[in-house]
């Protein structure tokens, strides 16, 4: 699982008030680093993970426009995402079997994992809810 607060967006970084700050990070699976918004996921080939590999850690299209929107309008944003390609390293899961029985139910543990941090990191803090300012 995938998380963090700064993003790639049109060749700018942007950073944003990070919901989850250390919290999802403490859990074992999740990894923290910079991110980069591409501008479609056909553009993720090859040519574009040698122009990308040394600075970020990964990829998606939405991420860092969420980020970037919710620092614009003063509300704390955080995501934990489920990591469902790489084009680093071959894995025997990847998008082109992510509908097989086997892989759906790993997706569904993960899933259970998001919903568990999620929970706890609400808990923590019950006092400042979503949608207040700081």
């Amino acid at each position: 699982m995938a998380t963090g607060n700064t993003s790639l967006v049109r060749g700018a970084m942007v950073s944003w008030d990070d919901f989850f700050g250390d919290y999802a990070i403490a859990h074992d699976g999740v990894r923290s680093g910079l991110h980069v918004s591409s501008p479609s996921i056909l553009l993720e080939n090859r040519d574009w993970l040698l122009q990308h590999t040394a600075s970020y850690a990964f990829v998606d299209p939405e991420i860092g426009f969420m980020g970037a929107a919710a620092r614009q309008t003063g509300i704390r944003f955080g995501y934990l995402h489920v990591i469902s390609n790489n084009l680093a390293t071959h894995y025997p899961a990847d998008l082109s079997n992510e509908r097989h029985s086997d892989v759906l139910r790993q997706r569904a543990v993960l899933v259970d994992r998001i919903r568990t941090i999620i929970t706890g990191r609400l808990t923590t803090n019950p006092t400042h809810t979503l949608g207040e300012s700081r």
